[in-house]
């Protein structure tokens, strides 16, 4: 079994309101993630919601407020996700936000 501990994903969400995917374990791989940074380096706070989603359901929420020119850092999380979950931000400001999302990849043989 393949195991791979690193940023699963990183980038910039787009600068819309909207809901976006920001990460999903590919088919044959399981994923756990341990933490998740957000940034904002705009003049105002952004409210967000962190969604973990299990086909069409949803199976965990985090909702933070992003503070203007600043970040957050949710930690100590073991969230396990299957082959096909998705990561996804959902915002209500039309900002892009900064993310890193920290954890171990699994091949699954």
């Amino acid at each position: 079994m393949a195991v791979r501990t690193s940023s699963l994903a990183l980038g910039i969400s787009a600068a819309t309101i909207a809901t976006q995917t920001l990460y999903t374990v590919p088919s044959g791989a399981r994923a756990i993630v341990k933490s998740i940074r957000l940034t904002n380096n705009g003049a105002v706070p952004h409210p967000i919601g962190m969604r973990v989603l299990r086909g069409a359901t949803t199976v965990a929420v985090w909702d933070v407020t992003i503070p203007a020119a600043s970040g957050v850092y949710l930690e100590q999380l073991f969230v396990v996700l299957d082959a096909g979950d998705a990561l996804r931000i959902q915002r209500t400001v039309a900002a892009a936000v900064q993310y890193v999302i920290s954890g171990t990849q699994l091949a699954l043989a």
